[in-house]
């Protein structure tokens, strides 16, 4: 029997991420959603002014922007960089990486997100 998981446009289930202000954000794919364990997959919608507050990723991070343009600011141990991600870009942040996210437009932008979790604080 096959376990295909087919997540319909608009579905998922929604959720609140800490630091995430005026963000909606869906689980498309993950354990907790009946879905592959060991990563998940979620749709983020920024509208104008929305953001997600400096703070650290859950654990390995892949960001790729489905539509608009967001700006990103990424602390690590070599500093402060920003860049201005727009449809069709994607990055790639380590588990532990302090960034924020910030859509400066007035455009709607969508984010796909896809995180491999980091080990639970021992």
């Amino acid at each position: 029997m096959s376990r295909i998981q087919v997540t319909r446009s608009g579905q998922g289930t929604a959720y609140a991420p800490p630091g995430h202000v005026d963000v909606t954000a869906r689980r498309l794919h993950g354990a907790e959603v009946g879905g592959p364990s060991g990563f998940w997959v979620g749709h983020s919608v920024y509208p104008p002014g929305a953001c997600a507050e400096l703070g650290p990723v859950a654990g390995d991070t892949v960001y790729i922007v489905l539509d608009g343009e967001l700006a990103l600011r990424v602390r690590d141990g070599s500093g402060t960089s920003a860049s201005v991600l727009y449809a069709g870009d994607s990055v790639f942040i380590p588990w532990r990486t302090i960034r924020s996210i910030m859509n400066h437009t007035q455009q709607v932008a969508t984010l796909l997100v896809v995180v491999q979790p980091g080990e639970a604080p021992s």
